[in-house]
Parts: structure tokens; C-alpha cells; sequence
């Protein structure tokens, strides 16, 4: 499952997050940085924050003891919600599924 942002990609994958940067806006954000994989067995919570017609929601990923940072948010516009609250349930599900495991 894949969800495009106005600052990167992300790609939810069996095994790990993708996190990808492409395009101006993520370039002006961020710079010019490799991709980021984020294994789910080191993810420890998952924040999101709903956009607004006005401002922008964001999907922050906490792995490894750290809190979020720029480089594992995605930031999304409001005809996005849908789509990133999907990729949320997807992480939860795939995280719960491996730890039954």
C-alpha cells in the first residue's frame, strides 16, 4: 500500500516503511535524501494528525526508542486523509499480525 504527500512517498511493505522523497516540495523541505526504511519490528507508534482545507496533516512514524522526525513524517493535504489514514490501519494491522507471530 503506497500514499503520496506534498513533502514524500510512503510505501507500506510486509516487512518494513518506505519512505520515500521526490519532487520540489520534498526537495525544499528536506533536501536531497536517500529514501528512509524503517523495519516494522522497530516501529513503536504510529501519529496521525487529520489535514484541514487549511493546513496540512501528517503521518509520523516512532521506531527504535526515538520520537518522530522529519525524515519518518510524511506531510499530506486534506483530499489525502482517507488514503493516509488507511496506510495507519494498514501499519497497525501488518505490526499486530507480527507480533502473533
Amino acid at each position: 500500500m503506497k500514499a503520496e504527500g506534498v513533502d514524500g512517498q510512503i510505501h507500506v511493505l510486509k516487512d518494513r516503511i518506505l519512505i520515500t522523497r521526490k519532487g520540489i516540495m520534498a526537495m525544499i523541505a528536506h533536501g536531497i535524501k536517500p529514501s528512509k526504511e524503517i523495519p516494522l519490528a522497530s516501529v513503536s507508534s504510529v501519529e496521525f494528525q487529520d489535514a484541514t482545507r487549511f493546513s496540512a496533516g501528517s503521518l509520523s512514524i516512532y521506531y527504535g526508542g526515538k520520537g518522530a522526525s522529519a525524515d519518518a513524517t510524511v506531510k499530506f493535504q486534506h483530499k489525502a486523509n482517507e488514503r493516509f489514514k488507511q496506510i495507519k490501519e494498514e501499519i497497525f494491522q501488518l505490526i499486530n499480525s507480527n507480533n502473533k507471530s
